[in-house]
């Protein structure tokens, strides 16, 4: 069943009784929070609309949500994603805006992702690492790339290699371990840490990892310990899980706009003369 973006067709018509939700607001049931907007419609041959292109906003991230998993309100202009929080829709996979990578296999993927939110059973790590698009799964990376999987690459003599050491955050507690490096193959430099987040700060228990750009990471050789000044613990639940696929640009973007937000936090409270709480 072939799929098409109902605004790149707009001589598409959709079909009868179907609905066009774009712009219509969206939130989750568990939580009553706003996470996002309809910014599209996926549609089939017969217009009936198969999924909601959901922007995220602030985290410029869009996901998909099957038809079936969502609860239109017309009265409202509201769509309401029951079973889950705005922080789970946050967590699905993002959708990049290739309706070629809605394959079979990705739809069934990611309504089981979805019917298992809604039952209650919030899906493993694995679960909703296999429910990326096909083409975010099997491309290699454009330029990123795990320290592990470059096998002629080596940190250079005299530069700490931080795998393994405590990361703490400004407000003094601890967030997790260094588990990788994630290096820009181009110009050869490490631009990310991949955080291994510790359980207290895990809210369904499971694996959980971040990504820390290099630059907000300050360095304790002697203590053998990262610190990210702009972030404490808790800010952490709120940044986008790292699940050790491929690093798109999208999720870079998402990944610089909460750093970004949280250094203008930090230094708006500087300025006031207050402190990190």
């Amino acid at each position: 069943m072939a799929l098409k973006a109902l605004s790149e067709h707009v001589d598409s018509a959709l079909a009868a009784g179907a609905v066009d939700m774009r712009g219509w607001e969206v939130r989750t049931m568990v939580d009553g929070e706003d996470a996002g907007e309809v910014d599209d419609v996926l549609v089939d041959d017969a217009g009936s609309v198969q999924y909601l292109d959901v922007d995220l906003g602030a985290l410029r991230k869009h996901v998909l949500i099957p038809l079936e998993n969502a609860r239109p309100d017309e009265l409202e202009r509201r769509v309401w994603v029951p079973g889950m929080t705005r922080q789970q829709l946050r967590d699905v996979p993002a959708y990049e805006h290739d309706v070629g990578t809605v394959t079979e296999e990705y739809r069934q993927r990611v309504s089981a992702l979805y019917a298992g939110y809604a039952a209650g059973e919030a899906p493993s790590r694995e679960e909703r690492r296999a429910a990326r698009p096909v083409a975010e799964r099997t491309e290699a990376p454009e330029y990123l790339a795990s320290l592990k999987e470059l096998t002629d690459y080596q940190v250079a003599e005299g530069d700490p290699d931080p795998r393994g050491w405590e990361v703490i955050g400004g407000d003094g507690e601890r967030i997790g371990r260094v588990h990788e490096l994630l290096v820009d193959t181009a110009a050869m430099k490490v631009r990310y840490l991949d955080c291994d987040v510790d359980a207290r700060l895990r809210p369904d228990g499971e694996t959980r990892h971040v990504l820390i750009p290099i630059g907000y990471a300050r360095l304790d050789q002697d203590g053998k310990r990262i610190t990210v000044d702009v972030i404490s613990s808790e800010d952490v639940r709120g940044l986008p899980a790292y699940d050790g696929g491929r690093v798109t640009r999208a999720y870079e973007e998402e990944v610089e706009a909460r750093y970004a937000a949280h250094r203008r936090a930090v230094d708006d409270a500087s300025g006031a003369g207050g402190e990190r709480g």
